[in-house]
């Protein structure tokens, strides 16, 4: 990548991150009303006897996200039923041991205050470390991508044309 190729990138990132400053701002002030006065120093909103902020948004997340889904494998074929069944316990398995219920659960909550978004992929064969969490290697991992982190392409009409 040139030089010239490294300033537009910089310049396009930096667009993109001030275009997302007002739902950064946004996402925080509804973080601050619903944890209340309990947030940062302190100095947030008082706390309220019932936050029912808080309780709505815990009655959503357990019914978004209650608990890991699973996956259910069939073959119309009766030769294929076996096969079906070892991937449904092998995709069940590789869930569970992804901790998904976890991510899914982030990012159902993440989605209640602003926009959720996951990162799902195959770590590379030699493993990988993502945000100081090591995933096995040439294994799926599903991760939560907080708001803070996340830059996209804040000229795009539509979500197929980012870049």
């Amino acid at each position: 990548m040139g030089m010239s190729d490294y300033n537009r990138l910089r310049a396009a990132f930096e667009f993109s991150r001030d275009k997302m400053t007002p739902f950064r701002q946004r996402r925080f002030q509804a973080i601050t009303s619903y944890v209340g006065g309990n947030y940062g120093d302190g100095q947030g909103e008082k706390a309220h006897p019932v936050n029912l902020l808080q309780m709505a948004v815990g009655i959503y997340r357990r019914n978004l996200a209650a608990r890991r889904p699973s996956v259910t494998v069939g073959s119309r074929k009766k030769e294929r039923r076996s096969t079906a069944k070892k991937a449904e316990l092998m995709l069940n398995s590789i869930l569970d041991e992804m901790r998904f219920e976890d991510s899914l659960s982030r990012v159902v909550l993440d989605a209640l205050f602003s926009i959720g978004v996951m990162k799902i992929g195959l770590t590379s064969s030699k493993g990988s470390e993502m945000q100081g969490i090591l995933h096995d290697a040439g294994l799926p991992f599903a991760d939560c991508i907080d708001l803070d982190d996340l830059v996209i392409d804040m000229r795009a009409k539509t979500w197929e044309t980012m870049q």
